[in-house]
């Protein structure tokens, strides 16, 4: 064999090790996503790819942008959908990845949050769509509690407007999901927020239906997904809590057939929740024998101050006259809450579970605020409907 035919050998053999080397290289980044686009008028800022995973929000990816504002990003992609965002300071953009792909976000500084465009992924198209129609009900909602707070409508206009602004964001959201139920547009929109409140109530009959429809097309089609196990178990306990409900009513009406006197009952579901020492609080034994408020709320919302104030002025009016107060937060984030009751002077509670709590269907609590006044016999006497109604209420039975 010649030397130039051994050269020629050689650089062969050095050319495959290569691509060998190279190979999972280019695998690696094969199985990854790409998010790219540009942003003006953020020069110097931090652009971030969060992943919106069920129970955290985990960084990805940032950059810092500059003149020209443009970016490219990307992560591991998922094998099942996946929601992500991309952040620049307090304002975020939802979307999806459920492949191999590349999407183009494009937006500015000043209306990041709502004025971007999306180039690439359809279903990332549609999640803007939704995300529009929800931060549109939300300012809305913010409007109308500013004019209720501000006694410019009545609680009777207010709750009607409220019903009204929830329905114009559940009518998008329905035909979304309804046009593909195993779309991660789908799953998102059933899962937005409106001023705290879940829109689709897991322990209302109606929407629990649909829960089941993107409960059953997950379970079809992405069988090993975590948010598949994390619909099942929301089914789960929606199913429990109807279970619980119905065999209350069975044994209130049993000892209502009693004719015994002694026989003694509470006209309400009890609960045990702790406080924010930790230790459990459980509302039969602040309530036996005391009229008492039942409060359900949550501290990080734009109308909780003035609620919490409301809460606070019927404390010092009738507590001296043997009114009890128990609170219940649905707050997700212990830290807000613990700050936001720590002097108040009430039983305050807080349920992990947030707007998932069994209490919410148990409670048949449609939004929040709600409140309910018990009597010292146990009874449930008013699901109340405002203030101004509530102090009428107390002020007859106490």
């Amino acid at each position: 064999m010649s030397h130039k035919t051994l050269f020629t050998s050689h650089i062969a053999t050095l050319l495959f090790m290569g691509l060998l080397v190279m190979l999972p290289s280019c695998s690696g980044e094969g199985n990854k996503f790409r998010i790219q686009g540009t942003i003006t008028g953020a020069v110097g800022k931090t652009l971030f790819l969060e992943h919106q995973g069920l129970t955290a929000i985990e960084p990805i990816d940032s950059v810092v942008l500059d003149e020209r504002g443009k970016y490219k990003m990307g992560g591991a992609a998922p094998e099942y959908p996946e929601f992500y965002r991309l952040r620049l300071e307090k304002q975020v953009i939802p979307f999806s990845v459920d492949s191999i792909e590349t999407i183009t976000i494009n937006s500015d500084a000043q209306s990041f949050a709502t004025g971007y465009t999306v180039e690439g992924s359809i279903p990332a198209e549609k999640i803007k769509h939704v995300w529009l129609a929800q931060l549109d009900a939300n300012v809305a909602m913010s409007q109308l509690v500013q004019k209720y707070d501000a006694g410019k409508i009545s609680y009777v206009d207010f709750a009607s407007h409220r019903d009204s602004i929830l329905q114009s964001y559940k009518d998008v959201a329905q035909e979304v999901i309804f046009e593909d139920p195993k779309s991660p547009v789908a799953y998102f929109a059933l899962f937005q927020q409106i001023d705290g409140n879940l829109i689709f109530n897991i322990y209302d009959k109606k929407d629990s239906r649909i829960f089941a429809a993107v409960a059953n097309v997950y379970d079809t089609f992405y069988p090993e997904s975590e948010r598949r196990d994390h619909l099942y178990n929301l089914a789960l306990r929606s199913i429990a809590v109807v279970r619980q409900q119905e065999k209350a009513a069975r044994e209130i009406a049993k000892v209502d057939s009693l004719s015994s006197p002694e026989v003694h009952r509470i006209g309400y579901f009890d609960i045990s929740l702790p406080n924010i020492d930790g230790k459990e609080v459980r509302l039969s034994e602040v309530a036996k024998d005391h009229m008492t408020l039942l409060s359900f709320t949550t501290m990080d919302t734009d109308w909780s101050v003035a609620y919490q104030s409301q809460i606070s002025s019927l404390y010092q009016t009738y507590t001296g006259r043997g009114l009890r107060i128990y609170q219940v937060s649905f707050d997700g984030d212990s830290y807000v809450w613990k700050n936001r009751v720590a002097q108040q002077p009430w039983h305050n509670v807080r349920d992990a579970d947030g707007v998932y709590s069994s209490l919410i269907g148990l409670y048949n609590i449609g939004s929040l605020p709600a409140l309910f006044l018990i009597n010292a016999q146990g009874d449930i006497v008013a699901r109340a409907s405002s203030f101004d109604e509530l102090r009428s209420l107390i002020d007859k039975q106490l």
